[in-house]
């Protein structure tokens, strides 16, 4: 649940510009105030989750994360919104700065994809077979 819960936060910091820029509700407008200050934050907490959710899918280590729920649909855009979110103390990588750049350009599609792999697995679980462990 906790891969969830960061995805959709993620994914909202992503898609709050373009919400404001199509005359946001005053609700969304205040949450992204909220959580701006945090984004790097959560940005690193994506990245680090997302990480961590495609090494125990991947099956390379198993952590036993009780509720954590990794999958595909979670840890990838948890990796690209959380590198997304960090990118500010990121970019002083210098081998980072040009997956950064190619996907600035669909950061409001990422935030999308990220709050719909959240919303829906904590709405409906795992999908045979696309995410449940076999």
């Amino acid at each position: 649940m906790v891969i969830q819960v960061v995805n959709i936060t993620a994914g909202f910091l992503l898609v709050a510009p373009k919400i404001a820029e199509h005359g946001a509700s005053t609700g969304a407008d205040s949450a992204a105030r909220l959580l701006g200050p945090h984004q790097a934050t959560i940005g690193y907490a994506a990245l680090v989750f997302g990480v961590i959710a495609l090494v125990e899918r991947m099956g390379i280590l198993y952590l036993g994360l009780p509720m954590f729920g990794s999958s595909y649909p979670q840890a990838l855009p948890a990796i690209a919104s959380g590198l997304l979110l960090a990118e500010s103390d990121l970019s002083r990588f210098a081998w980072l700065r040009p997956v950064m750049d190619r996907l600035r350009p669909y950061a409001s599609i990422i935030g999308v994809a990220a709050m719909l792999s959240g919303a829906g697995s904590l709405l409906f679980g795992c999908v045979l077979p696309v995410v449940c462990p076999g």
